[in-house]
C-alpha cells in the first residue's frame, strides 16, 4: 500500500506511533517460553513457537491503537526455517488485521541474487502458474550504502494499482552510527548523499499528500539534525526509530513531522514489547499496552495529527 495509505491510518488512529517486533530471547516472556518448551523442549522450534505466540498476542492487543508494524526480519530468520514460516504468517495476519505492515529486511544486495530477493518480497514468486506472496507486506526497509544497483530492482514495485513502499536507512539510532553516517563527503554528510538519491529516485513516485514512495529511517538522537534534514528534505516521509533508546526521546522525534502533523512515523521496539520486564508482575499484555499508550502520549504532547 502507498504512503498515502501510511499516513491515513496514522490519522484516523491520530497516533502516529509504530510497534516493532523483533522478538529475541530476553523479550519473549518467560511463561510462553515454558509452554513452548513443554511441547518442543530446549529447541528452535521452541523459541520460534513463543516468539509468535507473543507477536500474534501483541498484534490483537494494539490493533486498535497502533496504526504500523515493523516486523524485524533478522530476529525470526536467526530462529531457522521455523523462525522464517512464523514471520510469513504473521506478516500475513497483520495485514489481515489492518496493520500497515513493513518487514525490516535491511537488505543491500546487487546483482541478480538482489534482483530475486525483491521480486520475492514485494512482487511475490511465480511458480506453475501461480504467484506465491511469501513475505506479504506494504513496504520493506532496505539499506542504501551499497549504491544504486542495489535498490533500482525494488522501485518498479513502488508504482501501479497497489503500490509498495521503500525505507532506506540515511541514519541509524545506535550510538556508533556517526562512525560512518556522519562522515564528511565533498561538501555532504555521507547520510544526506542518501537523502539525495532518494529525492532523485523519487521523481514520478510522489503520493497525494505531497511525500515520496521512498521513506527515510533515522533515529531521533540528535533532535536539530533531525530537524534539518525535515527542512532540508521536505517531501520524505520519516521511520523515525530507536525510540526509548539513549537520546531518542519524543521531543527529538517531533522534528521529523511537518506542521500538520504528518510525514513521519516513530517506532518503538523494546520500550514495548520489553515493558514486562519492568512491570513487577503485572501481565505482559497490559504493560505492553500501557507503554504503548504512553508512547502515543510522549509524542502527541510535542504535535498535533491533524
Amino acid at each position: 500500500m502507498s504512503v498515502d495509505v501510511l499516513q491515513e491510518k496514522i490519522r484516523q488512529k491520530k497516533n502516529p506511533a509504530m510497534i516493532a517486533l523483533g522478538p529475541t530471547p530476553e523479550l519473549i516472556p518467560p511463561v510462553l517460553l515454558a509452554q513452548a518448551r513443554e511441547t518442543r523442549e530446549q529447541t528452535l522450534p521452541a523459541l520460534a513457537l513463543a516468539a509468535e505466540t507473543y507477536c500474534m498476542e501483541l498484534l490483537e492487543r494494539l490493533r486498535d491503537l497502533v496504526p504500523a508494524v515493523c516486523f524485524r526480519a533478522t530476529a525470526f530468520w536467526a530462529m531457522g526455517g521455523d523462525g522464517t514460516a512464523a514471520l510469513c504468517r504473521l506478516l500475513g495476519q497483520a495485514r489481515e488485521m489492518g496493520y500497515y505492515v513493513i518487514l525490516d529486511a535491511m537488505a543491500s544486495i546487487p546483482g541478480s541474487a538482489g534482483d530475486f530477493f525483491a521480486q520475492a518480497v514485494l512482487g511475490g514468486i511465480s511458480a506453475d502458474g501461480a504467484r506465491t506472496e511469501l513475505y506479504p507486506c506494504d513496504g520493506v526497509t532496505l539499506n542504501a550504502y551499497c549504491g544504486s544497483d542495489a535498490i533500482r530492482p525494488y522501485l518498479p514495485f513502488l508504482r501501479g494499482e497497489e503500490p509498495k513502499t521503500v525505507s532506506l536507512l540515511l541514519h541509524s539510532a545506535n550510538r556508533s552510527s556517526g562512525e560512518v553516517q556522519d562522515l564528511i563527503s565533498g561538501d555532504r554528510v555521507v547520510h544526506t548523499a542518501v537523502a539525495d538519491l532518494a529525492m532523485r529516485w523519487s521523481t514520478d513516485l510522489f503520493g497525494q499528500n505531497g511525500y515520496s514512495q521512498i521513506l527515510a529511517v533515522v533515529g531521533a538522537q540528535n533532535g536539530p539534525a533531525l530537524e534539518q534534514l525535515r527542512r532540508k528534505y521536505d517531501r520524505l516521509f520519516y521511520v523515525v526509530s530507536g525510540y526509548g533508546m539513549s537520546g531518542n526521546n519524543a521531543k527529538n522525534a517531533s522534528y521529523a513531522f511537518d506542521r500538520l502533523g504528518h510525514g513521519a512515523i516513530v517506532s518503538g521496539g523494546s520500550a514495548i514489547t520489553g515493558a514486562w520486564r519492568q512491570s513487577e508482575g503485572e501481565d505482559y499484555l497490559a504493560a505492553a499496552r500501557q507503554a504503548a499508550e504512553r508512547m502515543r502520549k510522549n509524542i502527541l504532547n510535542y504535535i498535533t495529527v491533524l
